[in-house]
């Protein structure tokens, strides 16, 4: 024990962060069924994961690449910060956030991908589909319908929507 102290005390005075953390690596939080997660990212943000549910991200030096991808659903309480946008892909929809709150259910085996809006304001496309874009106000919702063989894919957005209907699980 105390020779592993030593060597843990050394490394942490004498070697440079740079050489102990691999950056731009991958970094993957999983809710198993049954159970959730309240995650940090290195941004500060905030993210509550629901059973079932994946999140990847990467470690950047300066935390300037605010990405991550989903599958299940998550909520998102984004940092501010105006020069880095806060993205989240989620199926076919990318989400852009610079500072707000938001509800992203995308679980792979579901037909619809849904964002909805608690507080600020984000932007939603899908991908490769730039006339898609959109932005959300406070109590609006995102859907995106997958093509499947019996329908064409669908986007729309409903207002007037109570945000809390669609984010009571967090508690």
């Amino acid at each position: 024990v105390l020779i592993f102290g030593m060597g843990a005390l050394f490394s942490m005075l004498f070697l440079k962060p740079e050489k102990i953390l691999n950056f731009n690596s991958a970094v993957s939080v999983i809710t198993p069924r049954g159970s959730k997660a309240l995650t940090v990212l290195p941004d500060g943000s905030v993210v509550w994961l629901n059973a079932g549910s994946r999140i990847e991200y990467k470690i950047t030096k300066n935390n300037a690449v605010r990405e991550v991808t989903i599958d299940g659903e998550a909520y998102f309480k984004v940092s501010k910060d105006p020069g880095h946008p806060f993205i989240v892909n989620a199926e076919e929809m990318i989400i852009k956030a610079y500072g707000t709150e938001f509800n992203v259910k995308a679980y792979h085996e579901d037909k619809v991908v849904e964002t909805t809006l608690v507080d600020g304001s984000v932007s939603v496309e899908i991908k490769n589909k730039t006339s898609n874009k959109t932005v959300l106000k406070p109590d609006e919702q995102a859907i995106y319908y997958k093509p499947t063989a019996e329908q064409f894919e669908n986007f729309l957005v409903t207002k007037g929507i109570d945000p809390a209907l669609y984010t009571l699980w967090i508690n």
